[in-house]
């Protein structure tokens, strides 16, 4: 599942692959949701079979706390997270997370996960 996919006009920007296309999740398998209210949170969250937590790098997301990340990990869930400050603390990369950078360490780290 993922939480906040594209939709609408966002989904058909040129060059856009949805999360579940690139990688080759079937059908019957993928689910979606769209933006929900933090009292559905508690019900969604455990639903999720990866955390992901991509952020710009930037100065007010180097100092953003890692709740979503420790929302999934109360939950087992283990994330992958991009490598801000808060994250480089809180997810021991390749034990209860992973941390990507570029696009192909995302792709590594999902593929991973998935497989």
């Amino acid at each position: 599942m993922s939480v906040g996919e594209p939709r609408g006009a966002a989904a058909f920007k040129p060059g856009h692959v949805s999360v579940h296309k690139h990688l080759g999740i079937p059908k019957a398998q993928q689910r979606t949701v769209h933006g929900v209210t933090h009292r559905r949170l508690a019900e969604i969250v455990p639903t999720i079979d990866i955390g992901l937590v991509p952020l710009a790098r930037t100065q007010f997301n180097e100092c953003k706390s890692y709740l979503k990340g420790l929302e999934d990990a109360a939950c087992g869930i283990p994330c992958v997270a991009t490598p801000t400050g808060p994250y480089r603390g809180f997810v021991r990369d390749g034990v209860d997370g992973l941390l990507a950078s570029t696009a192909d360490e995302w792709t590594q780290a999902l593929e991973l996960l998935v497989t």
